[in-house]
């Protein structure tokens, strides 16, 4: 057991570092793309969508009603699935670190829409941005 605890030093600094905020931007990625949820549901749905807006749903709540509804093309539906997982681990999981293949699986259906085909060599950052511009264009009603 004592072996266990020698680790919270080094846990603790690497969680509270300054340069690590891949944490934030994922969060910020699922806080938009389940305001867009939301939106698109009114636009599509008007008033009938009052109902599950007002029940304060979960994010993985209302994309399970959209993907029912089939609002969107399921590798859209997929990929929104793929970000709550990967947000769901950072937020249960003190030192999670989400591999880049990870991150790839997001991009599924919508690798035609990359700006910049080589982004797995970027870092973490670059990539939520690129991800908020290629779903956010896949989330609207055409």
């Amino acid at each position: 057991m004592k072996e266990r605890w020698r680790v919270l030093p080094n846990l603790l600094k690497r969680i509270t570092q300054d340069g690590n905020d891949n944490i934030a931007h994922v969060l910020k990625a699922h806080l938009f793309t389940e305001f867009l949820m939301e939106k698109v549901l009114i636009k599509t749905y008007g008033k009938k969508a009052d109902p599950i807006i007002f029940l304060e749903l979960r994010y993985i709540q209302k994309l399970e009603i959209i993907s029912a509804l089939g609002t969107w093309p399921p590798y859209v539906v997929a990929s929104l699935r793929q970000l709550n997982k990967i947000r769901n681990r950072y937020g249960h999981q003190l030192d999670f670190e989400v591999p880049k293949s990870e991150f790839k699986k997001l991009f599924n259906g919508m690798e035609s829409d990359l700006a910049y085909p080589a982004w797995n060599d970027s870092d973490i950052r670059m990539a939520i941005k690129h991800y908020l511009m290629c779903i956010s264009g896949h989330m609207f009603p055409k």
